[in-house]
């Protein structure tokens, strides 16, 4: 599913269900791609059509306020996300460039991006070559070498929903980003079970909405 400004990757996976305020970000993200010259918006998963921990690859995306996007457009829509860092060695590979981080200062500037989880390397890249506040909002995390995964703050007018921790002070360039490339993080990343596992239990009115179907 495309037009001349987004493309949704992977349709058949029923993932492109999002609340109104991820939908509205999505499209205002396509539109200020196009008009920067940066090429179409490449959208993942968002979420399952009535919301819930999916039966396989996340323990995220439950809330209709995350959506997986690719650091840069791509020609074939069915084709896989371009891949930025080798995984063993944790060195970004040619397609990382200029484009790719005026792409992601893009998706941070939104006000109500509540943060971006990318991959460690891209991470310490951003700190060396495009310092600033900015920065923030970009978490490093285990995978996300070839996808990042934006997530929403909780709207208003949804007081069920609630946030995550408060980001720390600062960019991020710090000791915390250094321990992403430690042994400590190796042997952490080693005893992580396959993902989604480790998801949280739904909420109590969640189960009400997915009872009739399980």
């Amino acid at each position: 599913m495309r037009d001349a400004s987004r493309v949704i990757t992977r349709p058949e996976r029923n993932r492109v269900f999002g609340h109104p305020v991820l939908i509205a970000y999505l499209k205002s993200m396509a539109k200020a791609l196009g008009k920067a010259g940066l090429g179409p918006l490449h959208v993942g998963d968002l979420g399952q059509p009535i919301g819930g921990p999916t039966p396989t690859g996340h323990r995220s995306h439950q809330n209709g306020l995350d959506v997986d996007l690719w650091f840069a457009p791509v020609k074939d829509p069915k084709g896989s996300a371009p891949v930025l860092v080798n995984l063993k060695t944790a060195k970004l590979l040619p397609g990382w460039n200029k484009k790719v981080i005026d792409r992601l200062r893009l998706f941070a500037a939104a006000s109500d991006v509540d943060r971006i989880f990318v991959h460690p390397a891209i991470k310490r890249a951003l700190c060396q070559e495009a310092p600033g506040p900015w920065l923030r909002v970009l978490r490093p995390w285990w995978g996300h070498h070839d996808h990042l995964h934006v997530r929403l703050r909780c709207p208003t007018d949804s007081p069920a929903c609630q946030d995550g921790s408060p980001l720390p002070e600062g960019d991020g360039c710090d000791k915390h980003l250094d321990w992403w490339f430690s042994e400590d993080s190796k042997t952490t990343k080693a005893k992580k079970g396959p993902p989604g596992q480790d998801a949280p239990a739904m909420p109590d009115a969640c189960l009400e909405l997915v009872a009739p179907i399980r």
